[in-house]
C-alpha cells in the first residue's frame, strides 16, 4: 500500500487525481488532526466521508459537529459521541440549528433540557427540547 501524508500531496492532487490514492492516504493517516484537516477541507465527499468514520476523539468529532458547514458530516460526528458534557456543548454551540436539534434527542439531563428549550434561539431546536422531556419523562414513569 502506497504511504501518503497531506504534507507531501499538493490540494490538486488530494482532490482530483485519484479517488483511490485519497482514500489509501486517508487509510495510512494515524494522526486525527490530519484527518480533521481532511474532513472539514476536502473537496471531494467519499474522502471526507471515510475521514470522518475514522476520527474517534471526541473533542476533534465535536469540533466538526459545531463548525462544519456539510450537515452529514455533522451529524456522523455528532452521533459518534456519547459523552453527555460533550454532546450538551454541541447543542448550546453547533452554528446550525439542524445539528442542535438532532443532538438535543441525545441529551438525557433534563435541567439541560429546559435551559435549551427556553433559550434556543430557534423555534425547532426549542420544540425538540420539549419533546425529549416529555419523552424522558414518560418514559421514567413508565418504568416504575
Amino acid at each position: 500500500m502506497i504511504k501518503m501524508t497531506i504534507k507531501n500531496m499538493h490540494k490538486k492532487q488530494w482532490s482530483d487525481r485519484n479517488l483511490k490514492i485519497g482514500e489509501m492516504a486517508v487509510d495510512n493517516l494515524g494522526e486525527e488532526n490530519n484527518l480533521l484537516n481532511i474532513a472539514i477541507t476536502d473537496e471531494n465527499e467519499s474522502v471526507r466521508v471515510e475521514t470522518v468514520e475514522k476520527i474517534n476523539n471526541p473533542e476533534i468529532l465535536s469540533f466538526i459537529a459545531k463548525n462544519s458547514e456539510h450537515l452529514f458530516f455533522a451529524e456522523t460526528a455528532m452521533m459518534k459521541i456519547d459523552d453527555e458534557d460533550i454532546l450538551t456543548d454541541i447543542a448550546k454551540n453547533s452554528k446550525n440549528y439542524y445539528i442542535r436539534a438532532q443532538t438535543v434527542k441525545r441529551i438525557t439531563n433534563t435541567t439541560i433540557l429546559t435551559d435549551i428549550a427556553k433559550n434556543d434561539p430557534h423555534v425547532s431546536v426549542r420544540a425538540k427540547a420539549v419533546i425529549r422531556i416529555d419523552y424522558l419523562y414518560l418514559l421514567s414513569i413508565s418504568t416504575n
